[in-house]
């Protein structure tokens, strides 16, 4: 009977063994699982970290950027407005050209004021001649220099 019984506790040791060999077994092939998983979570985090990264140094451009939109639409509502009035300013130095040249004649042809009067007058219209056509040369100027800002943010 002691052979029996050897043989049942060996026969058992052998079950247990073997058993414990499998489990080992699908242990390790547990941890290579989770290995692999916890990689997939570092990788995860490296990513969100780049990202982060990544979008704090685009922060500035970002913000540059905005500003560089909000100038350009403040620039795009000025030149609207002033396109939108250019015809009326055009008119309007239309005009005023119109009375300087009409003041022009009426003291050419006014015989009663004397040499000396006519003559300050003229100077005075002249002057005033010049100072139109300046202003009209600047607002000229102005609108050139928007329209090439235009040209420079949209084209």
């Amino acid at each position: 009977m002691s052979i029996k019984w050897e043989t049942i506790d060996e026969l058992s040791s052998g079950i247990w063994i073997q058993t414990i060999h499998e489990l080992s077994t699908k242990l390790t092939e547990c941890y290579k699982e989770l290995d692999v998983i916890m990689y997939s979570f570092d990788d995860m985090d490296k990513k969100v970290n780049n990202t982060r990264n990544g979008m704090e140094y685009l922060e500035h451009y970002i913000n540059r950027l905005r500003e560089l939109l909000n100038a350009s639409s403040a620039v795009i509502n000025i030149f609207t407005r002033i396109k939108n009035h250019a015809e009326h300013i055009k008119m309007s130095v239309l005009n005023i050209y119109v009375v300087l040249n009409r003041l022009r004649s009426e003291i050419e042809k006014d015989l009663t004021v004397s040499n000396s009067r006519k003559r300050e007058l003229s100077e005075l219209l002249n002057a005033l001649q010049a100072n139109v056509e300046s202003i009209v040369g600047i607002i000229i100027s102005f609108l050139g220099t928007l329209n090439s800002i235009k040209n420079e943010f949209f084209y």
